[in-house]
């Protein structure tokens, strides 16, 4: 064999050689990549996203990465795509991401109550799996020191009058922190659905994701009441003020940090406090343990009540065979019932045990409700602070 030729043979070694490797390290490429499992995070509390990420290891094995989306606005699809599965609360937002999310096999919801289910499909498609229940609730004083076996109000009617009777034995007859944005449009959007129903409440909803603007939107019809009266936003906005003229709701909603409010509640000084379940948790003992959690009352003349209580959700954005195996996972019973012994909140199916009778409440009513759990009127029908901000101001402006 010549020197050329033995040049020329060591080359095409040499040349095939670095193929294969190329072609190892591709392949090696992409099975690290196939390995490595995403979960994504978008405004989670950071107490349970560390529950669910230990829930996700027990799960999968392989290597995971987690990522927590710190934006005050939705996602871009770009963030998404890289994205297996994501946690967040359901609302304007996450239904926007679900136009990019992966539809889920309808079998997965066979553990829910149908009501609980319907929330989980976004225009006829399954795009949600929910996980929890938290919701917007009245808490109401035990006792007073004066008053004992002081009344719980199951509706509406008997929510006013209690009111009235307890204005002489309390400071603060309901306290609302209407300082807080949210909270004051929660608060708005819970009486269009206590006085009108759930469909009101969606055409609310549906409303303020097209026009953000109080001034032209107050005017719009909502629904009827109980006796047959169209309401608007700007009836609603009247029934509030009639609250307040009536000393049901004092300045001192107007001016109080949650601090203060959590001191008032401390020292028994209201008989009511409007706030959600996961945000009175939160508070100290000596106040949980004096309120008594209901749903907020509603007008039961009404047949189509809805349930105002967002849910945390998983959505998927990759067809991974794990997605549907993690899926089944936060649906089974001994994950539900840590989730809500973790969290205080509600767990989504009938099997499960919740942490206490609030819990139980909220999925009873989830699951009875003839529309079903509804995201807050903040996180239903907002996809950023600011504009959350700007809205609650108007709303400060007409109530002040």
């Amino acid at each position: 064999m010549t020197k050329k030729k033995i040049k020329l043979s060591t080359v095409l070694v040499i040349f095939v050689s670095i193929i294969v490797l190329a072609l190892m390290l591709i392949l090696s490429v992409k099975n690290r990549k196939k390995a490595a499992y995403t979960v994504a995070f978008y405004k989670v509390p950071a107490p349970l996203e560390e529950q669910m990420e230990g829930l996700i290891k027990r799960n999968y094995v392989g290597s995971v990465s987690y990522i927590n989306i710190d934006s005050d606005s939705v996602p871009a699809k770009s963030q998404l795509k890289n994205i297996d599965i994501l946690f967040t609360w359901n609302g304007a937002v996450c239904q926007k991401m679900a136009g990019n999310a992966i539809t889920l096999d309808e079998e997965i919801l066979s553990p829910l109550n149908p009501q609980i289910k319907k929330s989980a499909f976004v225009d006829g498609k399954l795009k949600y799996l929910p996980v929890l229940l938290d919701s917007f609730n009245l808490q109401t004083l035990n006792s007073n020191g004066i008053i004992y076996n002081m009344p719980i109000p199951y509706n509406w009617t008997e929510f006013t009058n209690y009111l009235e009777m307890m204005k002489e034995n309390v400071e603060e007859p309901l306290f609302v922190n209407f300082s807080n944005d949210s909270t004051l449009i929660d608060f708005t959007g819970a009486i269009v659905e206590s006085i009108c129903g759930g469909q009101a409440y969606l055409n609310l909803i549906e409303l303020l994701q097209k026009n953000t603007d109080l001034t032209r939107v107050s005017t719009e019809p909502l629904g009827q009441n109980s006796q047959g009266e169209t309401i608007t936003l700007n009836d609603i906005i009247g029934i509030i003020k009639e609250m307040i003229s009536a000393g049901y709701i004092t300045e001192n909603s107007f001016n109080k940090t949650a601090e203060e409010e959590e001191l008032l509640l401390k020292k028994r000084k209201a008989y009511g406090n409007i706030m959600m379940l996961s945000t009175f948790t939160e508070l100290d003992a000596a106040v949980v343990n004096r309120f008594s959690t209901i749903n907020f009352p509603q007008d039961e003349e009404i047949i189509d009540h809805a349930l105002i209580a967002p849910e945390l959700v998983m959505l998927t954005f990759s067809k991974r065979k794990v997605n549907t195996s993690i899926a089944k996972y936060m649906l089974s019973d001994g994950v539900q019932n840590l989730l809500s012994q973790v969290t205080y909140l509600a767990p989504v199916t009938p099997t499960a045990l919740p942490y206490d009778q609030a819990a139980d409440n909220i999925r009873y009513m989830a699951g009875a409700s003839p529309m079903g759990p509804v995201p807050n009127l903040s996180l239903a029908a907002f996809t950023d602070s600011l504009t959350v901000n700007k809205f609650a101001s108007q709303l400060r402006d007409e109530l002040h």
